[in-house]
């Protein structure tokens, strides 16, 4: 998987000729829109207009595209330096800038290990050429990097031009994520999305979902609030005693009502969330019952399909694969996951679990789903 690479190609470039610099442009943060159909950059200080470069974004090949979205220029502080080389790539770059954690880069024209200048490569600015980051004439690299300071905005959409608002290019402010932008949107978020709590993995799955679905302003914690949790009957609510318990007891004996709850309840939730903020006329939540083959059949036919949450033995190392289930159809050791509504180039699944905050291939969507009869809960447009 291409992100994947870039991450491993980031690390070696720090590894293998990263050049830091103290320099650091000045405090006033800029906000940088990047209009990949015009492939140029714009930068605004108090929304005025202060330079336009011409750029190379990347190839759009679903493996290759500069991701669109709301993002922070080196949001970490640590991503900025005069010059990489990838071995992987046998190119380098003079002048570079990070986003999304350094995976993306702002940087000059491609050089090879000499830092001259790729003929080739720089008779390509102007069109998609990259392998996802923003290329800039050598010139304009070195301005960015000298003169766009660390938590300026960026915003990357499809088609921007000057003297529009500035506001009206910020294309996940409220809007539901791209999917196929999803895991570029995970691999940079979904730390801050972990579950908070041991038994919280549905909570915090909510609320995920909700977010890749445009609504980013509620925590975990609301989440749980709103859930119904009385009883024990996790058809119709959150069943847990001590959310930041394990479920056995000390004799060895399961926890029944420490649990967790099934797809009613975040069919439920998902609903309601999406009412309350105006998007019941385009997502939806609902239950179904998926194999993992009628699951992928989903992933690669549907155009509306934006992901399902399926439950799954969290870990069969420490349960089995054939765990204790008891009369009201709770399974030891559940666990929820997102599967993603896209696969690798291997045509692997692509599942994000709360518990790591990360996003893995698998060739099955997760263990033991035939114990909870393959319940799936889809999100699909409208």
């Amino acid at each position: 998987m291409k992100k994947i690479v870039l991450i491993s190609l980031i690390l070696s470039v720090f590894l293998t000729g990263a050049v830091p610099s103290a320099a650091q442009p000045a405090a006033e943060k800029m906000t940088v829109v990047v209009s990949t159909d015009a492939q140029r950059t714009y930068v605004y200080r108090n929304n005025t207009l202060i330079r336009t470069m011409i750029c190379s974004t990347g190839i759009p090949d679903g493996d290759n595209d500069t991701p669109q979205g709301d993002y922070i220029i080196n949001s970490s502080g640590t991503k900025r330096g005069e010059w990489f080389f990838s071995r992987t790539y046998k190119e380098g770059a003079e002048y570079w800038v990070g986003f999304i954690g350094g995976v993306y880069l702002f940087h000059s024209v491609a050089m090879d290990e000499q830092r001259n200048i790729i003929p080739e490569e720089a008779a390509k600015l102007g069109r998609a050429a990259s392998h996802g980051c923003i290329r800039l004439s050598l010139e304009d690299a070195h301005w960015f990097y000298r003169t766009v300071p660390d938590g300026s905005d960026l915003h990357i959409v499809k088609n921007f031009t000057p003297g529009q608002n500035l506001g009206d290019c910020k294309n996940y402010k409220g809007l539901p994520v791209p999917k196929n932008d999803m895991s570029v949107w995970l691999s940079a978020n979904g730390r801050d999305y972990k579950q908070k709590y041991l038994l919280s993995c549905e909570a915090a799955l909510i609320r995920t979902v909700a977010a890749l679905s445009g609504i980013t302003d509620i925590t975990e914690d609301a989440v749980l609030a709103d859930l119904p949790q009385d009883g024990t009957d996790p058809e119709k609510y959150f069943v847990c005693d001590d959310i930041d318990s394990g479920r056995k007891n000390k004799d060895g004996s399961i926890h029944w009502n420490n649990y967790g709850t099934h797809p009613p309840v975040v069919v439920n939730e998902l609903e309601q969330l999406f009412a309350r903020n105006d998007k019941s006329d385009k997502l939806s939540a609902t239950e179904e019952k998926l194999t993992d083959s009628q699951l992928s059949a989903l992933i690669s036919s549907s155009e509306t399909f934006r992901g399902a949450v399926v439950w799954v033995v969290g870990h069969p190392d420490r349960w089995g694969t054939n765990p204790p289930v008891n009369e009201r159809g709770m399974v030891a050791g559940e666990h929820v996951r997102f599967v993603l509504p896209v696969k690798d180039a291997s045509g692997n699944f692509l599942v994000y679990d709360p518990e790591t905050g990360k996003i893995s291939p698998s060739k099955t969507a997760g263990a033991s789903r035939n114990l909870f009869n393959y319940r799936t809960v889809c999100i699909s447009a409208k």
